[in-house]
């Protein structure tokens, strides 16, 4: 017999402040069967890794918030998350603040984690 291994995180892709694109993210995500999880505003101190569901992460109770609007991407793979990039261009869909969640970050809050995408935005564009 053959073993084979369980994903046991899907793939996804974390809104945080993008209601007004939800809808046209939700479309594409659909078509590429990438799960869409809303992060509310007031989970802006959670672990990405919680957020995104990954095994040993708890909410930490925070309720704090955050001003920064970001797409934070989970358990894609390289193509898939080629496909996604691709269809939000063709969308018309700019969103500069966007992540992949890597084993380093996992830990971070969601503000954390935006805040450094905002560092890092400025750091390339001058």
């Amino acid at each position: 017999m053959k073993s084979r291994i369980i994903k046991t995180i899907p793939e996804s892709v974390i809104l945080y402040r993008l209601e007004e694109h939800y809808d046209i993210i939700s479309g594409i995500s659909a078509k590429l069967g990438i799960k869409v999880i809303t992060a509310e505003e007031k989970q802006a101190g959670e672990a990405v890794g919680f957020l995104a569901g990954y095994n040993g992460f708890a909410s930490n109770g925070s309720q704090e918030s955050c001003d920064i609007s970001c797409m934070i991407f989970s358990a894609m793979t390289g193509k898939q998350l080629d496909s996604m990039l691709a269809e939000l261009r063709k969308a018309g869909l700019s969103i500069p603040y966007k992540a992949v969640i890597t084993a380093s970050n996992q830990s971070w809050s969601l503000k954390k984690l935006a805040e450094e995408l905002v560092k890092e935005h400025n750091q390339m564009n001058g």
